[in-house]
């Protein structure tokens, strides 16, 4: 609600659809809960259909605040990484949260309706882990220690291969994921690599960005 507006350079304002999200995962995801405990059907097909409502909010808010975007003259790789990254995962939470709300629709409070293994790889990767990603690269040289010129240095550093990282997780969680309902252990692995690839980049990317934060302090008094 707050990140996504920040990233995107737009402004924080109330939005209809991120009001709707929240209030329908708040009560859909009890209302499934309750249906479970209880093993009523009824109860738990009515909690997914309002955890269905919240996560198509979700992704109407995402293309929301994408319509209400600045733009960006500076650092256009850096942007591109983090808004890539926040718009995609927003996107992975609707397809994951789907998915599982679809299961419970189809099998009720039955223990077959919920399987993690179904949807890790979009919730777990596509939305978690590039959430993660998306706000560390926008708040580390945003908010982090340091002078405007070392937090120039860090977008620089940071908005390296910005779209074929952001590529390479989302084709790889995708591929992972198909193969994963496929039973292919070919393509599991090959997704596997894309998005391990992506992550490690990102990852000594952001330590090279710190390097580049003690440099520059360590320049500075000379």
């Amino acid at each position: 609600v707050h990140l996504a507006p920040t990233v995107e350079g737009g402004r924080i304002r109330p939005r209809r659809s991120a009001t709707l999200a929240l209030a329908a995962l708040s009560v859909g995801v009890p209302g499934i809960a309750f249906g479970y405990a209880t093993a009523l059907d009824a109860i738990a097909r009515l909690g997914a259909i309002v955890v269905l409502v919240g996560a198509v909010a979700v992704a109407a808010h995402a293309l929301a605040v994408a319509r209400d975007r600045g733009h960006w003259t500076t650092d256009r790789h850096w942007h591109r990484m983090t808004t890539w990254s926040l718009r995609a995962a927003s996107g992975w939470f609707a397809v994951g949260i789907t998915v599982a709300a679809g299961r419970i629709l189809w099998f009720g409070s039955d223990p077959l309706g919920w399987s993690i293994s179904v949807i890790a790889a979009p919730l777990a990767i596509g939305w978690i882990l590039q959430v993660v990603i998306g706000a560390l690269v926008h708040l580390l040289p945003a908010i982090g220690p340091g002078d405007q010129a070392a937090h120039r240095r860090q977008r620089r550093r940071l908005g390296t291969l910005a779209t074929t990282r952001v590529l390479a997780l989302n084709v790889g969680v995708a591929v992972l994921w198909t193969g994963h309902l496929a039973s292919s252990s070919e393509l599991v692995l090959a997704g596997a690599l894309a998005v391990a690839m992506a992550i490690v980049g990102s990852i000594l990317l952001s330590l090279g960005a710190l390097v580049t934060l003690r440099v520059g302090r360590e320049i500075v008094p000379a």
